[in-house]
């Protein structure tokens, strides 16, 4: 029966331990390099839902200036044909107006 050296049991221990440093050590290259491009992805995503929301809000901004574009001309076509009735509306609502800061 072979007895086993103290000597051979540390020099064995050290190589388990060197192999062990280098494999976490590449476990956390693997791991640092995975969450690179998990967040990368993430990013990625995240601009195209802002370019997406951007394009929508853009596309919402430009159709209410078009009606308020429309709302307006609508205001100025009842003026110009009714210029003694739109007169009397903007006189009754200013003389409402000013009663109900009257009250304050």
């Amino acid at each position: 029966m072979a007895t086993r050296e103290p000597a051979d049991d540390i020099a064995a221990l050290k190589n388990d331990l060197a192999a062990l440093r280098k494999d976490v050590g590449a476990l956390a290259k693997t791991l640092g390099e995975q969450a690179s491009t998990t967040s990368d992805d993430k990013m990625a995503q995240l601009k195209e839902r802002v370019a997406a929301l951007r394009s929508e809000l853009e596309g919402a901004a430009k159709t209410a200036r078009a009606r308020g574009a429309e709302g307006v001309a609508s205001v100025e076509r009842h003026i110009e044909d009714k210029p003694l009735q739109s007169m009397l509306i903007a006189l009754g609502a200013g003389l409402l107006i000013g009663k109900l800061l009257d009250r304050r």
